[in-house]
């Protein structure tokens, strides 16, 4: 029996998600796929009002990094942009249509509105943006490549929630970016062109302002982009100082760190960890802690953190339990 899908108001994911079988479903031929991909991804981005903050696109999964904000009112004119931006002009005229059409009918008002907020409802919600994201680009895909039916991937998809600060976030930014390094793709992240930060490297500024709108404040550009950068480097010496500093620091948590001291977050993030992928959530051992009582079921022990490596910032940093929902 899966767990219950941990989702929380404001928060940010890590989402992953394979192609069924595993069979390399998004590579195509002159990236074709991969270019619908995206197109999908960022129409579902505008409808639902989730923001994708980084991705990386592989041939038989994708990972996301997004920012599912807080629930607020759409007005009908916002939603039949919405909805023209997710369905293209053509179907998105045939439902406004319908609408306008039910609106002269004694009755139509209250079943027009019951139709708007089932719309409203496929909006600020983690679940609802991967289903659009998802069953838009497998239609497209199953009537464009072999007039497959059906659906293209595998299972549910894997969720896990990040602490909203900038070491979490980095690290699981900085081990998405690093996806194609690890599958032996490329040497340098930069020259992966289906990844935020290879779309930032390749002077796509909408990628680059997505990719740093959770580093550092209000600092330059530049400035963060440095630090992106800093963060993809391995620099062990001096990680293997911060390693030591924050384990006395940390006082009791000097044993748990022990297995991680003088891991840089680029070195962590260069290795396949599960945990990463398909665990409850990452950030500080307080924060892991609180989301592992709170969404771990009454009848279960809940997992205890596991340290995955040391931040920017010298912040331990803690993922915990491995679900599958």
């Amino acid at each position: 029996m899966r767990r219950r899908r941990v989702k929380v108001e404001g928060a940010y994911y890590h989402v992953m998600s394979r192609c069924a079988l595993q069979a390399h479903l998004l590579k195509g031929d002159g990236g074709e796929v991969k270019e619908m991909f995206m197109k999908m991804l960022r129409r579902a981005e505008s409808f639902s009002g989730v923001k994708v903050v980084n991705y990386c696109v592989m041939d038989n999964h994708f990972h996301l990094l997004l920012h599912v904000p807080r629930r607020r009112e759409v007005p009908d004119g916002e939603l039949d942009r919405r909805v023209r931006v997710l369905y293209g002009e053509r179907r998105a005229s045939g439902i406004l249509e319908r609408w306008a059409e039910m609106l002269e009918r004694e009755g139509g008002e209250a079943a027009v509105r019951r139709e708007r907020d089932a719309m409203r409802r496929r909006m600020y919600d983690l679940s609802e943006f991967v289903k659009t994201f998802k069953q838009r680009f497998s239609l497209w895909y199953c009537r464009n490549h072999g007039n497959l039916e059906g659906t293209i991937w595998q299972g549910v998809f894997h969720s896990v929630l990040v602490e909203g600060r900038h070491d979490a976030l980095g690290a699981v930014s900085a081990y998405i970016t690093l996806n194609p390094v690890r599958a032996g793709i490329v040497d340098d992240p930069g020259d992966y062109a289906w990844s935020g930060y290879g779309a930032a490297c390749a002077g796509d500024a909408a990628a680059k302002r997505a990719l740093l709108s959770t580093y550092f404040g209000n600092a330059a550009m530049s400035a963060k982009w440095e630090a992106y950068q800093s963060m993809l480097e391995a620099k062990t010496a001096r990680d293997a100082a911060k390693a030591e500093a924050a384990a006395g620091e940390a006082g009791a948590a000097r044993t748990v760190l022990r297995p991680n001291e003088g891991r840089s977050v680029s070195e962590t993030m260069r290795e396949r960890d599960k945990g990463i992928s398909r665990g409850l959530a990452i950030g500080s051992r307080g924060f892991v802690l609180s989301a592992a009582a709170r969404f771990t079921p009454r009848k279960r022990q809940p997992d205890a953190p596991r340290p995955i490596g040391i931040g920017e910032f010298r912040t331990p940093l803690f993922c915990a339990g491995r679900q599958r929902a």
